[in-house]
């Protein structure tokens, strides 16, 4: 592992950046950050969110990486649906908020569930 993922602390950026609850963080990993979710609808807002926490976000991508047996975060990304966003800057980094708000969406998804089956 590369670094302890703050998951938790991305989820909390997340909420605070969109104002948006975890009901609709799960639903954005559910149906794709892409759908249009309040913060990470226009560029420049979810640029905003990556400069804001691109360390944050970076590690938790490094981490899922690892998870997934790629060897590195671009290899990652070369995976994901909407490479067409990496053409810019602002692009990709769109494309990194909707990973982290898709991430923080499968991990509330998964705390749910472990509440569920206790």
């Amino acid at each position: 592992m590369l670094c302890k993922s703050p998951i938790e602390q991305l989820v909390v950026a997340v909420r605070e950046h969109g104002k948006i609850d975890d009901e609709e963080i799960i639903q954005a990993q559910q149906y794709g950050a892409d759908a249009g979710w309040y913060g990470y609808i226009y560029t420049d807002d979810a640029a905003a969110f990556f400069d804001r926490h691109a360390e944050l976000i970076w590690c938790i991508a490094a981490e899922q990486a690892e998870e997934l047996g790629e060897p590195n975060v671009v290899t990652m990304i070369a995976g994901f649906r909407r490479t067409d966003m990496t053409n810019t800057v602002y692009g990709f980094k769109t494309l990194m908020a909707w990973f982290a708000l898709e991430a923080a969406g499968s991990y509330l998804e998964g705390q749910r569930e472990q509440e569920a089956s206790a």
